[in-house]
């Protein structure tokens, strides 16, 4: 029975985190940080939400990834010219 009310607590929690993160889209803020951490909660209980979470994980760490090399590739150019 504690297993049934964690399961509908999460998925309550879940959306209405997600809902919340939509309707503050149009606003400047962070709608989208939300939206993803209403899924990653939904991860807990949904495959769906936990696809998508692998999926935004693996380009947020691709995008880290291409900026530190910029950013070392920017030091040993300024190095360079001194």
């Amino acid at each position: 029975m504690g297993n049934f009310i964690e399961g509908i607590f999460t998925t309550i929690t879940g959306l209405v985190i997600i809902v919340l993160g939509i309707i503050l889209l149009p606003l400047p803020g962070p709608g989208l940080v939300i939206i993803f951490f209403g899924i990653v909660i939904l991860a807990k209980r949904f495959i769906w939400a936990r696809r998508i979470k692998n999926k935004v994980m693996k380009y947020v760490m691709i995008t880290i990834n291409i900026i530190k090399r910029k950013k070392n590739t920017n030091k040993e150019g300024t190095k360079n010219q001194d």
